[in-house]
């Protein structure tokens, strides 16, 4: 952070001394600018490995139907995601029962949080959702 403040300091004193020639001071904010941005598409790339990784776990996960890994994958894509029984039937096409059973484990294993909405049960992602399918808890 001093560094930046230094090289800031620097660039504003350059173009007050050269006649108010600003180019010191673009140059220095366009530095900064692809700095920042080498930094965010260098956190993107960690973040889609850290997907892609997690998304092979769980496609390798022989304890979980396709319809669990499924819903797990959506999950990590979206934390603030709500599933419901109805819901999950209703994309797997799947008998009551069977949609039940899935959320039900899945809470169990502790991957989903579990509460209750009116009649009906809702089903959130865990607070440490990465963290339990990484650790493969």
């Amino acid at each position: 952070m001093l560094k930046r403040r230094a090289q800031y300091d620097r660039a504003f004193l350059y173009s007050e001394l050269d006649d108010a020639d600003a180019t010191y001071f673009v140059t220095f904010h366009l530095h900064a600018i692809e700095t920042a941005l080498k930094d965010f598409w260098d956190y993107i790339e960690r973040e889609v490995e850290d997907d892609r990784r997690l998304a092979l776990q769980i496609a390798q996960g022989g304890e979980l139907n396709h319809r669990q890994r499924a819903l797990l994958s959506r999950a990590l894509k979206d934390s603030t995601v709500a599933f419901t029984i109805a819901s999950h039937r209703a994309s797997h096409n799947i008998a009551y029962a069977t949609a039940r059973a899935d959320l039900l484990d899945l809470a169990d294993r502790g991957y989903l949080t579990q509460r209750r909405r009116g009649k009906e049960f809702v089903f959130n992602p865990a607070p440490d959702l990465r963290t339990r399918v990484a650790g493969g808890d």
